[in-house]
């Protein structure tokens, strides 16, 4: 995930890949889609790891989850932005908890 975010800057170090007008594009979008998401017609099962919603800073689509019971939806708490490089533990464990429930046999 790191190469695919991350590229070596200029000044040493690394910086994000996108450039940040490009991230802002993107939320855009998924803020204007965001509701016309059918969660009951994905054809396998899902778990969505999100940052903490709680927080003032994090994005989250204005989007009723109340009725989603076809996707398992978990966050990680005081994470936002890239979690999966913030709290890849974390990260990892919820997928490991998930995968067992797909074996149905």
């Amino acid at each position: 995930m790191a190469q695919t975010t991350l590229r070596k800057s200029s000044g040493g170090g690394h910086e994000l890949q996108c450039p940040p007008d490009y991230t802002a594009r993107v939320i855009e979008s998924v803020r204007a889609y965001a509701g016309q998401m059918d969660f009951d017609a994905l054809p396998c099962p899902t778990r969505i790891i999100g940052a903490d919603p709680l927080l003032p800073t994090t994005y989250l689509p204005t989007v009723d989850f109340s009725d989603m019971f076809s996707v398992a939806f978990d966050f990680i708490p005081k994470t936002s932005l890239y979690i999966q490089i913030k709290q890849p533990r974390k990260c990892a464990e919820y997928v490991r908890e998930f995968v067992p429930s797909l074996h149905h046999g």
